[in-house]
């Protein structure tokens, strides 16, 4: 059951877009008070997710805007690195019911740009729900995704309705999630997920596939290594050209079955900052990595 404290932070989450910008970080406070049980330094930030709620407030650049947005970015990863890293775009609108779905394939997947988590897939258009599609697009799309979290780079995304190709993979139970912790340019870190139908897995391991003794607090462990994949070195080159010239950023990747990988985000803020780090002293030791920009910036 939420404590009172947390559902008065979800009831007020509703009046943030009115409420003026000085109380943002107050707000914010809280919600690593209660998240992560500690009192939050935003004028002095040392650990890694005090950096990350900092950076909130003091490093929303419109780059970041513009690498967040899962339909601007798809040029960008193409210039960067390769049109063979993107998943094919197959329309973009701005609402709903300017879809044409007779123009679609047989699958594809929906998605909203302008955040995480809006994603509706349709692997078989002629069973589509096409009211429930509706009711959960529409819902998203008026969605304000910077006041969930503080996440203040979403605030500047124009939001679109996009749909891709279906990767098969993609939705399976075997899907593979390769995600590059990149600081000052550099992969130091790489999160492996797995298994998202039956309960999302996860591991963190070094650049030569070292599993490191770290965990995040979100997923259940890996109790295995899972294996390391051939084409690592080409995962971490294309991860660090995307990050080049970024204090932190997290580089997203899925891996197919053919061993290709596909662009998937860039993820300046993962989990909102509040990330709760097993052993604790690696949230320290996180942020002794992470370089702050100038906050006149």
């Amino acid at each position: 059951m939420d404590s009172p404290l947390f559902w008065m932070m979800k009831k007020s989450r509703a009046m943030l877009p009115y409420m003026p910008k000085w109380t943002y970080p107050l707000f914010c406070s809280l919600a690593y008070l209660i998240c992560i049980r500690k009192v939050l330094h935003l004028r002095k930030p040392r650990t890694f997710t005090e950096k990350i709620q900092w950076m909130k407030f003091h490093d929303s650049t419109e780059m970041k805007s513009r690498l967040s947005d899962k339909y601007l970015v798809k040029e960008w990863v193409r210039e960067k690195i390769g049109d063979q890293y993107v998943i094919p775009l197959l329309g973009a609108w701005d609402t709903f019911d300017e879809i044409d779905f007779d123009k679609l394939p047989s699958k594809f997947v929906l998605k909203l740009n302008h955040g995480c988590g809006f994603n509706y897939f349709v692997p078989d258009k002629d069973r589509l729900d096409y009211a429930d599609a509706r009711r959960k697009i529409e819902q998203w799309r008026k969605t304000a995704f910077e006041f969930s979290s503080f996440e203040m780079h979403y605030a500047a995304i124009q939001r679109k309705i996009i749909a891709e190709e279906y990767i098969e993979n993609l939705a399976d139970e075997y899907v593979n999630d390769y995600k590059a912790w990149c600081f000052q340019g550099k992969v130091l870190f790489i999160l492996y997920l797995t298994d998202r139908r039956n309960g999302l897995k996860e591991v963190y391991l070094d650049r030569n596939w070292s599993v490191l003794p770290l965990a995040s607090g979100v997923n259940s462990k890996i109790t295995e290594v899972p294996e390391k994949p051939e084409n690592l070195e080409e995962f971490i080159r294309i991860s660090e050209r995307l990050a080049a010239g970024i204090p932190f950023v997290r580089v997203d990747f899925y891996r197919l079955n053919d061993g290709s990988f596909r662009f998937g985000e860039m993820t300046f803020t993962p989990c909102g900052g509040f990330l709760r780090w097993s052993p604790k002293e690696w949230d320290l030791k996180l942020g002794n990595l992470l370089t702050l920009p100038s906050a006149e910036k």
